[in-house]
C-alpha cells in the first residue's frame, strides 16, 4: 500500500449493499477479474511454489508483458504510433 500511495494510485472496495437482492453487476470488478483469468493460462502461475520470490515475480512481469503486446497487437496500437 505504501508503494500504491507513492504512485499517486486511488484504491476503491466495492462491496455490495446489505439490502440488496440477487446479483447485480459491480462497476469495474471485469477489469482485475479478466486480467487473473488471463495470467492463469500461464501454468507456472497458477500454483505458488514459493521457492524463489524473485522468480515468482519476474513471471508475472513475463506473463503481464506478454499480455500487454496482445492486447496492443488486437486493438491495433502499434499502427497508430
Amino acid at each position: 500500500m505504501d508503494k500504491a500511495n507513492y504512485l499517486d494510485f486511488v484504491l476503491e472496495i466495492i462491496r455490495r449493499r446489505d439490502n440488496q437482492k440477487g446479483f447485480e453487476v459491480l462497476p469495474r470488478r471485469w477489469v482485475a477479474e479478466r486480467a487473473f483469468c488471463r495470467m492463469i493460462r500461464w501454468r507456472r502461475l497458477v500454483r505458488d511454489y514459493k521457492r524463489r520470490m524473485d522468480l515468482s515475480t519476474a513471471l508475472i512481469y513475463v506473463a503481464m508483458g506478454s499480455l500487454l503486446i496482445v492486447v496492443m497487437r488486437t486493438h491495433d496500437f502499434l499502427n497508430r504510433l
